[in-house]
């Protein structure tokens, strides 16, 4: 009976073990929005993404950006302001990005894909989803 209790006791604390580092490969703080995509906050997410775009100066640099299909994309806001990352079809909204923030998003429909920051209407940019 010792033994089965022992074992017991071990096969918990292994798994408890996977489920902890499982659920804190990071300390970053991110969200999963309605549409799928990823919210950052004040730290970058360590996801492995196709590429990053940084928004300062009131822009999007680079401005415009090609992924493959099912690639993502990262905009950290190295900006002083609040800005979004709005797609102008609607698909992708990073809701208020502060500045230290993050937002991160995949593509999988094929097509360029324009976007704007709605509090700067100038803060414009495209991202080219491409096959191979």
């Amino acid at each position: 009976m010792k033994q089965r209790t022992i074992f017991t006791l071990t096969m918990q604390l292994i798994f408890g073990s996977i489920i902890f580092f499982s659920c804190n490969k990071s300390n970053d703080t991110v969200s999963l929005a309605p549409d799928g995509s990823v919210r950052g906050a004040a730290t970058v997410p360590t996801t492995n993404y196709t590429a990053k775009i940084s928004i300062e100066r009131n822009a999007f640099n680079p401005a415009e950006v090609t992924v493959m299909q099912n690639g993502s994309l990262l905009w950290v806001n190295n900006d002083s302001q609040v800005h979004t990352v709005t797609a102008d079809d609607g698909s992708f909204d990073s809701g208020d990005i502060q500045a230290g923030g993050s937002f991160g998003s995949s593509f999988t429909i094929i097509g360029p894909h324009t976007y704007r920051c709605k509090y700067h209407n100038e803060v414009t940019g495209v991202v080219k989803c491409v096959t191979k």
